[in-house]
């Protein structure tokens, strides 16, 4: 007798088991065609760690555009968007947090959490702002002070539930993991800064990668998820070679072979598509920078469809009785913001050319307004009225012995062929 109740108590763990083991698994969509929420280059910081000092505004302004004193509004309007329009998945292609701050980290997934709570799987890789960064810190008014970072064991604890857990082969020397998305689709997110340096896909992970490519059925649609772009978008600019994983040529071709269409990407903290040999790779907006863009991604086993979508940060903050007045005027602010740290930007690097300073106003100002239709990927957009401005006229005047003059040209030239970096369909056959 007690040789049968031990046999039936073991049975009872055996499907206890294997309940709480799919459970765990991956929570594959059985539709025919879904849609993907892609968010990219959040840098959260958590407010535990900032009092968001006029200090540390003027700090965060002298960078590169990324509104972090504003942040917690952002990435709460966007949880928004995300539940109201209730897409199949969000993917998050790294740099989830300002500088690898572990509270940013905590902060973040307990906001993602509430996202998995109202049905939309999560799914992320880090970017290289995200684990053992050296710049983290915390403000205070005047100063700042060594934050604890994120380690690896960290990052594997916190976002677990986000793809780690739930993925059905994960690469053991780094974050990279496959989940299906459907049946028929597979999402491949690759980390590209925790196996083989920042910008770079080891070794053994591109093995592995290999191997699961060749196990999977041949009717199988992949596209995949890196933080650092998989083309370079912009030839043989600096900008650009410094922006992309290092080593992309052997994945380019492992991506070509298994029929690979499309890679969603970051980095580069700009809306930009770039296509070359059947492949296209669509760098995501960072959504801490004007227009707070995320990409929404609609796949079926015969196209991939992709368009931008703004956070709706004023719309959130009146449906939330924010009092801030540049909350509910964000869209304003936002712009005010971005121009004025472009303008600084673009002001200290002409500081030793003897222009008047009207002249370099002139210039300042039109890199700026430039850059804030570059950035959203909408200069196609604003060429004919870009070219008639007086500041892109003192460009071709007195512009031209200026590193900024040869971005400045490229990025109209996209503008003057009419490229347009927010939206594309790609046929799957």
């Amino acid at each position: 007798m007690f040789g049968d109740i031990m046999k039936k108590l073991i049975a009872v763990l055996i499907i206890a088991l294997m309940m709480v083991m799919v459970s765990c698994g991956e929570k594959t969509s059985k539709k025919e065609e879904i849609t993907i929420f892609h968010a990219t280059d959040i840098h959260y910081l958590s407010q535990r760690l900032t009092e968001n000092s006029p200090a540390f505004v003027e700090m965060i302004q002298g960078g590169d555009g990324k509104m972090v004193h504003c942040i917690d509004y952002i990435i709460d309007a966007f949880v928004s968007d995300v539940i109201e329009n209730k897409p199949d998945y969000l993917v998050i292609s790294g740099d989830m947090t300002f500088n690898g701050e572990k509270y940013s980290h905590d902060d973040l997934a307990k906001k993602l959490r509430t996202i998995e709570k109202n049905g939309v799987q999560v799914l992320v890789i880090p970017g290289n702002h995200d684990v053992d960064y050296p710049f983290c810190f915390g403000y205070g008014q005047t100063y700042s002070y060594p934050a604890e970072r994120m380690t690896d064991r960290d990052f594997e604890t916190v976002y677990a539930d986000f793809g780690l857990k739930q993925a059905y082969t994960r690469d053991k020397n780094s974050f990279s993991y496959m989940y299906r998305l459907t049946d028929k689709i597979t999402l491949i997110a690759l980390d590209t800064n925790r196996g083989g340096g920042n910008g770079v896909v080891g070794q053994e992970t591109l093995l592995w990668l290999e191997k699961e490519l060749e196990k999977a059925d041949r009717d199988t649609v992949f596209i995949s998820v890196t933080h650092q772009k998989l083309l370079s978008h912009f030839g043989d600019e600096m900008f650009s070679n410094s922006y992309t994983i290092l080593n992309n040529i052997p994945l380019i071709e492992l991506f070509d072979q298994y029929n690979v269409k499309l890679n969603l990407s970051g980095h580069i903290h700009t809306q930009h598509i770039c296509s070359e040999n059947g492949i296209t790779d669509i760098a995501t907006e960072s959504l801490a920078v004007l227009p707070c863009n995320y990409g929404v991604v609609n796949i079926n086993t015969d196209k991939i469809a992709y368009s931008t979508q703004s956070v709706n940060v004023e719309k959130w903050a009146e449906d939330n009785n924010i009092t801030d007045n540049n909350i509910l005027d964000f869209n304003n602010y936002s712009k005010e913001f971005y121009m004025k740290s472009q303008s600084m930007l673009c002001m200290s690097a002409l500081e030793d050319y003897l222009y008047p300073e009207e002249e370099k106003k002139l210039l300042t100002d039109f890199f700026a307004e430039l850059n804030v239709y570059y950035f959203s990927g909408t200069v196609d957009e604003y060429y004919d009225y870009l070219t008639e401005t007086a500041g892109y006229k003192k460009w071709l005047e007195k512009g031209k012995d200026l590193w900024h003059y040869q971005y400045i040209m490229a990025r109209m030239e996209e503008g003057r062929i009419g490229v347009s970096h927010n939206s594309r369909t790609i046929a799957l056959k």
